[in-house]
């Protein structure tokens, strides 16, 4: 049975890339082809965002966002009977006619502040305290011995990381607080703010303002900085929030950046998101789950290597260089907990989205989960409902996976981006890398099937939406174009070092893509189908031409596109 084309073209976008990539413009080129090339305002936002990661370090940002740091899990009263007196919203959209501090209209939307912390206590009795620290790892607080120090944990890597803050001297926040004459004592590195030896306990007023704390208020010397779990606390007790009452905090970052932070391996920040009321569940209509929501973290292969063609094409090699390195240190630290599959050859490939951010988990999650060293991968969190459960929505964890399947487009663009970097550096680790994704496209995506219209299929869906992962058998015509170029681009770079039949093998397997292009294009219309559907899918479920019959397209067609081997 033959596949069926699918009549949707994509628009301009999926027929200029197709013609981009077939014609073979060099990106340099193409960046310039419009006469003004790349403006100084884009270069100057790509280089930002690329930057931005290693010039800060955020205990919180926003919710979910890939510049946080810690979680917010270390809670201790006094007596664990009084843990129900501390509620904490790491997703409060700002209101201030709000009696709790947070909206709750959906329609809500803060461009200035995103989401906020909300930090609430409960009236509290004589000798009761209760707080929370932002902690790394998860639940460290539950896991550690307080007097032995020791920490229990069933992972494979469990002594756990802290995080060394040196080079940092103050801890700087925005602060509101909703209820008149509550306090709070805060602390870094599990030592509280105090002064001759009292806990000092900060009040704030109804209007955000900002603040800094000398790393002195807390006592703290550089040796307590060399590994910290502890990032931050916030805590009250029955003196200060006697009535109870309500914080909110905002962009609590260390200062200057620690000189750890200043190498981390990232991805660019890809999306800027506003502060949206968050959704506990799939809502009734045409968006489901909020996308300010569902993209605080997200950064595809495809934006971070147009991200990096760009830059170098602009003559911004070194942050350029950043992503190439990034690409190379992802591929080999797949996360355990949602791995992609291995070819046969030991070869793999690129998840189409990767949190943008710190590139790697930086302690071993729960057991079956990321491990240490292995990569961050982008989702959103689930609000919790009214009755204070969860839904089921994205499993026990109530966060849900985005972008966490593999395309070939995506995966042939990071190829091209590390092609660029091997002709810019010429550090074979890129053009290995190119090598090692471009065989994990042929093995895992080539349809050896023998019906349809032959090509690459599109690829893997995300865990939660097909589990156990399957393939996804549709093609997609602009994948397939990423494919073409990306491979002949590795039958140029091997042609040029001497290696001819790596090229003409390379040269093979972008024919296979070039000629799937090729098929969906219609003569009579003028357009490009936008792919074929799986083998088998009825056909009512598309409206699609009657199939035409293969037409054989001249040779000198595509040899003009491919490099002389000689």
């Amino acid at each position: 049975m033959a596949a069926i084309k699918s009549i949707s073209a994509g628009g301009g976008r999926m027929i200029c890339v197709v013609a981009a990539l077939l014609v073979g413009i060099g990106w340099s080129g193409f960046a310039q082809s419009s006469g003004s090339g790349i403006s100084g305002q884009a270069i100057v936002s790509i280089t930002n965002r690329i930057r931005a990661d290693r010039r800060n370090f955020y205990v919180y940002k926003d919710a979910d966002s890939g510049f946080n740091h810690g979680f917010s899990s270390g809670w201790f009263p006094n007596d664990f009977t009084n843990l129900s007196k501390l509620h904490i919203d790491t997703a409060c959209v700002y209101d201030a006619n709000s009696r709790t501090g947070c909206a709750t209209d959906p329609t809500k939307l803060d461009r200035t502040h995103g989401t906020v912390l909300r930090v609430t206590f409960d009236p509290l009795l004589p000798g009761q305290f209760v707080g929370f620290h932002f902690e790394e790892p998860e639940q460290y607080i539950t896991n550690v011995n307080p007097v032995t120090g020791t920490y229990s944990c069933s992972t494979p890597n469990c002594s756990p990381k802290g995080y060394n803050l040196q080079g940092a001297t103050q801890v700087c926040f925005d602060a509101l607080s909703v209820t008149p004459g509550v306090k709070v004592n805060l602390g870094v590195a599990a030592k509280p703010a105090q002064s001759n030896g009292q806990p000092i306990f900060y009040s704030f007023t109804n209007q955000w303002t900002h603040q800094c704390l000398d790393f002195s208020t807390f006592g703290l010397t550089p040796s307590d900085l060399q590994s910290v779990n502890y990032l931050f606390m916030i805590q009250s007790n029955d003196q200060n929030a006697p009535a109870g009452g309500t914080v909110l905090f905002d962009n609590i970052q260390f200062l200057p950046v620690p000189a750890s932070q200043v190498s981390a391996v990232s991805f660019p920040q890809a999306n800027d998101v506003f502060g949206v009321v968050h959704a506990s569940d799939v809502l009734p209509g045409r968006v489901p789950i909020p996308i300010d929501q569902v993209f605080p973290n997200l950064s595809t292969a495809y934006e971070s290597s147009l991200a990096e063609l760009a830059l170098l094409a602009a003559g911004n090699a070194n942050d350029a260089r950043v992503i190439a390195d990034t690409f190379t240190a992802a591929l080999g630290n797949d996360n355990q907990g949602d791995p992609l599959p291995t070819a046969q050859d030991g070869s793999i490939g690129l998840h189409s989205g990767m949190l943008a951010g710190d590139l790697f988990l930086y302690n071993d999650q729960a057991p079956g989960q990321g491990l240490q060293g292995q990569v961050r991968l982008p989702g959103f969190s689930l609000a919790v409902k009214a009755d204070g459960t969860y839904s089921n929505l994205c499993g026990p964890t109530h966060f849900c996976l985005v972008q966490d399947g593999a395309t070939g487009g995506n995966n042939a663009f990071a190829i091209l981006a590390l092609n660029e970097a091997y002709r810019r550096f010429n550090d074979p680790k890129y053009l290995n890398a190119a090598r090692k994704i471009g065989n994990w496209i042929f093995a895992i995506f080539l349809d050896r099937s023998g019906d349809g219209f032959g090509g690459y299929y599109a690829g893997y869906g995300g865990y939660a939406d097909v589990p156990p992962r399957m393939l996804q058998t549709g093609k997609s015509t602009e994948n397939n174009a990423d494919i073409f170029k990306a491979f002949s681009t590795l039958a140029n770079l091997t042609a040029e070092q001497g290696l001819l039949q790596e090229a003409a093998e390379w040269n093979r397997r972008a024919k296979i893509a070039g000629d799937f292009v090729m098929q969906m294009y219609d003569l009579t219309t003028g357009h490009f189908y936008a792919g074929s559907v799986p083998l088998g899918a009825p056909r009512v479920q598309v409206f699609s031409p009657p199939i035409q019959p293969r037409r054989r397209r001249p040779r000198t067609f595509f040899r003009s596109l491919m490099p002389k081997l000689s």
